[in-house]
């Protein structure tokens, strides 16, 4: 084991990183769309794939099993999904309140 660490606390580790940098990938679109007031450049197939996605997920995890050691072994991935979702909701938010429209892919500009 490295540093001193079991196989398992190692996972624990990582599982940790993951949850918090997949976490805090959400926070420079919410900054962006809250400094600019715009939300046109948001591709809404991704964000609806990322919500079922981490939904299902977190899901799956839940309907596994309760048991305290369970969710103890899952909470850094429940931790990650379910934040981002969380973050999501911070996204849609803002979709509604700063209005526009939302395309699912970019719009081809030379095509008039």
């Amino acid at each position: 084991a490295a540093w001193g660490m079991s196989r398992e606390a190692i996972g624990d580790f990582c599982g940790w990183i993951s949850g918090f940098v997949y976490l805090v990938s959400r926070v420079p679109q919410i900054w962006k769309a809250y400094c600019t007031k715009h939300v046109e450049d948001l591709c809404i197939i991704l964000f609806i794939f990322a919500v079922i996605g981490n939904s299902t997920y977190a899901g799956s995890i839940v309907t596994h099993s309760m048991s305290s050691e369970w969710l103890r072994k899952q909470a850094p991935f429940l931790f990650g999904s379910l934040g981002t979702l969380a973050f999501d909701g911070i996204l849609v938010y803002q979709i509604i309140s700063y209005g526009g429209t939302y395309h699912a892919l970019p719009k081809d500009e030379d095509s008039h």
